[in-house]
């Protein structure tokens, strides 16, 4: 039993970003330990900076909707990031084009700063 708790420890020493090293330890003790549920905050988080295209292809529900267009402003996306302090990465993309979102690149300014790795 303790080799084998050994051995799971192990995965320890392959985390080098501090920023996430917390919540991958907590995530792999929980599965080391066979909990259903992980005690710890999310690594990852999609975040959707509009609902909107500039396109119009007759394929995509974006095309179609009602809804009215909509842009996550810094302080919104500030906001989400508090909420999240050890957040290592974030993919901004929706239903909606992100290069559109003219507040685009400050969100990638203040993700970089805090060291958290962004996707569009």
């Amino acid at each position: 039993m303790i080799s084998k708790i050994k051995n799971k420890l192990s995965i320890l020493f392959q985390y080098k970003n501090t920023l996430s090293t917390g919540n991958h330890i907590v995530r792999d003790m929980a599965r080391v330990f066979g909990m259903t549920r992980v005690p710890a905050l999310p690594l990852t988080l999609d975040i959707e900076p509009n609902n909107h295209c500039n396109f119009s292809c007759d394929h995509c529900q974006v095309t179609h909707w009602s809804k009215p267009k909509t842009n996550l402003d810094v302080e919104g996306f500030t906001r989400i990031l508090n909420q999240f302090p050890r957040l290592h990465k974030i993919k901004l993309q929706g239903m909606g084009e992100p290069l559109l979102n003219k507040a685009l690149l400050p969100m990638l300014a203040l993700a970089e700063q805090r060291g958290i790795k962004t996707t569009t």
